[in-house]
């Protein structure tokens, strides 16, 4: 009764509201991490039933399910690319709601120096070799500041960077670091020839 009530004056979909604090609309770079925020409301509804969240489809991430707190490495959890998050909320009368949000992961000349020091300090990359690969990210950061036209030179040297990180997977780079650190350094070398030094900023 009291449902026929409501729907008599309102859609009782509608009083079920979704927040999603994080993630945003954005672009974030490959070494980002962040905490999960979302959440569901039914003022004067008959209350939330569940919230279910999945990201471009999947209930989990990481190897958990999805949920409100989580903290997300995206170095790890996530890929390059254009990804989605999708919370469903569901009331105790069986009403739902969704609200996606849409965000992007890309790599920067500055984040991939951020990759090498995250993943030293998980013990995938030897500590001894650190210092070699942000020499190499540091001199592609140098050549992209000088500015100019001239994205040859760092594109060269992040695939100098590449060759380097392939030598050691498997020994002083575990290879699903490697995989990481390569398809990164892949993505600047493509956005260095194709894109031009503006996209390397």
């Amino acid at each position: 009764v009291q449902r026929v009530q409501l729907k008599a004056t309102i859609d009782p979909a509608s009083l079920v509201k979704i927040s999603i604090g994080e993630p945003t609309a954005s672009t974030y770079t490959h070494a980002a991490n962040l905490v999960l925020d979302y959440g569901a409301t039914d003022l004067g509804g008959p209350g939330i039933y569940s919230v279910v969240a999945t990201l471009d489809g999947s209930p989990t991430l990481g190897g958990q399910t999805i949920a409100s707190g989580q903290s997300v490495s995206f170095l790890r959890d996530l890929s390059l690319g254009t990804h989605t998050f999708t919370v469903v909320a569901k009331d105790e009368w069986g009403d739902t709601a969704t609200k996606s949000v849409t965000f992007s992961v890309i790599v920067t000349s500055a984040s991939i120096k951020d990759d090498v020091s995250q993943l030293v300090g998980s013990g995938d990359i030897a500590a001894n070799l650190e210092n070699s690969l942000l020499a190499k990210l540091d001199a592609a950061a140098a050549a992209i500041a000088r500015g100019g036209n001239d994205c040859i030179t760092p594109g060269n040297i992040y695939q100098a960077f590449i060759n380097e990180v392939q030598a050691q997977a498997g020994k002083k780079i575990s290879e699903a670091a490697a995989a990481i650190l390569i398809g990164d350094a892949q993505y600047l070398v493509n956005e260095a020839f194709s894109c031009g030094c503006a996209c390397l900023q």
